[in-house]
């Protein structure tokens, strides 16, 4: 059963976060992409699905449109299947190929460290989040999220009721300016719905 979540008409976002956060520092690795899925033309990276597990491709997209402003990555028709995604001070786009038409959909088992919070999200201290955005001035447009799994989360030792995703989307950092157009964010209903407090597999959207 699935149950819609949350849709993000446009709207504009700034986060200030704590000053007992901006201490902490990010890192990245670098991943590489798959030329037969991933293709770039000056400022336009283009990502078709693989049919299977598409993070190290997606991510790859990301981090080279990070390291050119002004970049756009276009998600081609078809499903997206993958594990958590971090963007890392993107100024650029991330857009589907029309309403309705691109899906991500979460892999199942995603993990994460009992730390996390201890320091940015990152592609080694992944959150437990399926798409997280640290700092940065982008859009999101044209893509559906879907979070899939009684249980999409594997839980660290002593955190076993945290089975439940945390967020589709997050936004952290000193500042972001973010825009959504046209973004569905789904999860279904636990089967048990008062073993997590929304009831779903993913707390908030």
């Amino acid at each position: 059963m699935s149950q819609k979540i949350d849709r993000l008409s446009p709207i504009i976002v700034s986060v200030l976060l704590s000053s007992g956060l901006l201490s902490w520092t990010t890192t990245t690795t670098a991943q590489s992409c798959d030329a037969g899925f991933v293709t770039q033309n000056d400022l336009l990276i283009s990502v078709t699905p693989t049919g299977s597990d598409d993070t190290t491709n997606l991510q790859c997209a990301i981090d080279t449109a990070v390291a050119l402003p002004g970049a756009s990555i276009k998600l081609e028709p078809g499903t997206f299947h993958t594990a958590q995604l971090v963007a890392n001070d993107l100024h650029g786009r991330l857009m589907g190929s029309g309403e309705g038409k691109t899906t991500i959909v979460s892999l199942p088992a995603l993990a994460y460290d009992e730390q996390w919070m201890d320091s940015m999200p990152s592609t080694t201290n992944v959150w437990p989040s399926l798409l997280t955005f640290v700092g940065g001035d982008f859009e999101v447009s044209d893509v559906a999220i879907r979070i899939v799994g009684d249980e999409p989360m594997i839980a660290p030792p002593g955190l076993d009721l945290y089975t439940a995703l945390d967020a589709a989307v997050v936004i952290v950092g000193t500042v972001a300016r973010a825009r959504f157009d046209r973004v569905t964010v789904e999860g279904e209903a636990h089967a048990d719905a008062t073993a997590f407090p929304f009831g779903s597999n993913v707390n908030n959207g």
